[in-house]
């Protein structure tokens, strides 16, 4: 069994600090992103599984917490560069960084807070620059939080 191993680390653009944690067994490859922000926890998701699923080039986790989304890539060493787009603005490209022990696959990870954003989307490109793959991730609106009324029923 191996343990929990730190890939990278930073703080994203918005401030928030995180980690990209990687836990490789013989069945099962772990990738966790961990978000926090003034030392309290904003986000922690990623995804288990094969170290890519079966004639994959990219598999990803995305989901929201609050105001944060943060998102988990896992891409085939054939993806030579990969491109996050927020809304309108400019594209970023996003640092892939070698999975231990898990050959032939990269892993990188992206977070935002989200408020009027509509829409992320990602690209993946070979070495050549030629698109390998595309996905959109649609930003649903933070839900509401529930109301109760005088009677005791929730509505929401």
């Amino acid at each position: 069994m191996q343990d929990e191993e730190v890939v990278a680390q930073g703080v994203f653009p918005s401030g928030e600090d995180w980690r990209l944690k990687v836990t490789v067994r013989p069945d099962n490859v772990m990738t966790v992103l961990s978000v926090t922000r003034r030392g309290s926890v904003v986000f922690g998701g990623g995804m288990g599984g094969p170290g890519l699923a079966e004639n994959e080039t990219l598999n990803l986790y995305w989901g929201r917490e609050g105001d944060f989304l943060g998102v988990v890539v896992r891409t085939a060493e054939s993806v030579a560069h990969l491109t996050l787009t927020v809304g309108s603005a400019e594209p970023t490209e996003l640092q892939l960084y070698p999975i231990p022990r898990c050959p032939g696959v990269n892993v990188a990870a992206f977070g935002l807070t989200v408020d009027s954003v509509e829409e992320v989307s990602l690209s993946a490109r070979d070495e050549a620059g030629h698109m390998v793959e595309t996905h959109s991730l649609p930003v649903a609106p933070p839900a509401r939080p529930a109301e109760t009324n005088g009677g005791g029923w929730t509505a929401g």
